[in-house]
């Protein structure tokens, strides 16, 4: 099988920003979908930070999720002199083996929107409490709804523990509202194409659907394209997740009611920092929630600002 990889590296900072024991250290980040626009911001943000403390930062990762090539191109960066390694354990126990060559290594690793199962063996976590990202979609679902929906979940993955976290989470809150039905789960593998597959099959064996739940970036897109081919918009509610440049359109268009984001930004700002701090000797707080923002159309073209 061919794997088509790619990598950024990006140079040192300004003399000013070589002053302190991070300077020109390098640290990688391996992305677990290298193209994907949400770990694009994660991307810019680490870049950038890493770049205004003086660090050399490469950015690399598999086209698609492939979580044996992420392990390799973790022990290839370490064996081409990586001091700090930034990624996300997509499947916590699969990186346990990787994470503790690390810590022998004496290399931190951060990781981001996936936590391990083995926290003693990395250096922090910045991203999302699934759980509480999940509930806090689901309370503002029952608030929308009047607690009376029924709901077809998409997830990217069966297997993604941080999807299956914001669903747990998500599920606890409905349970509250005994009008709140989940009539299906599927996943679509974070592609558009898979989702608008998906859903045209759902829609049609479901007719009583009125929810779509979005657990990954690309399902809202997907939702509302086959919802209007169907001419369900006046009927669905479509909640996705994260703000690509599709779900923050749908939106605008009113196809889309709302969409929980992750702060992707801040997950790849913070990890590069997390770095620098821990090459100074600084205490570093073991988990960072980076939050939840519900964009709806009255905070779309406005919500960056709260990030």
């Amino acid at each position: 099988r061919l794997l088509v990889l790619a990598s950024v590296t990006i140079g040192l900072g300004t003399p000013a920003a070589l002053a302190d024991a991070a300077a020109g250290q390098q640290i990688t980040f391996v992305s677990p979908l290298i193209g994907h626009p949400v770990w694009l911001q994660a991307r810019d943000a680490f870049l950038a930070k890493a770049k205004e403390l003086g660090m050399q930062a490469n950015w690399t990762g598999p086209q698609g999720v492939d979580i044996a090539t992420m392990i390799q191109q973790i022990e290839g960066a370490m064996a081409s002199g990586a001091k700090g390694i930034v990624t996300c354990a997509l499947d916590p126990t699969a990186f346990d083996g990787v994470l503790a060559d690390a810590k022998k290594a004496n290399v931190p690793v951060v990781l981001t929107d996936c936590d391990s199962s083995t926290p003693d063996e990395r250096l922090a976590f910045v991203g999302t409490i699934g759980t509480t990202f999940g509930s806090e979609s689901g309370k503002k679902l029952a608030d929308m709804t009047g607690g009376k929906a029924n709901i077809v979940i998409m997830q990217g993955s069966l297997d993604a523990k941080i999807q299956n976290d914001i669903k747990e989470g998500f599920l606890q809150a409905i349970a509250a509202h005994p009008d709140m039905k989940v009539v299906a789960t599927d996943a679509d593998d974070s592609s558009v194409e898979t989702a608008v597959s998906k859903f045209e099959a759902l829609l049609r064996t479901h007719p009583e659907t009125t929810v779509i739940y979005c657990v990954e970036a690309s399902c809202a897109g997907a939702a509302a394209t086959v919802a209007e081919e169907q001419g369900l918009l006046d009927k669905l509610t479509i909640f996705g997740t994260d703000d690509t440049a599709e779900t923050l359109a749908g939106i605008r268009a009113g196809k889309i009611e709302i969409s929980a984001a992750q702060a992707f930004p801040k997950m790849g700002s913070l990890a590069a920092q997390y770095l620098a701090d821990h090459f100074n000797g600084k205490d570093l707080p073991s988990i960072t929630d980076t939050g939840v923002i519900f964009i709806t159309k009255d905070n779309v073209d406005t919500y960056l600002t709260g990030k």
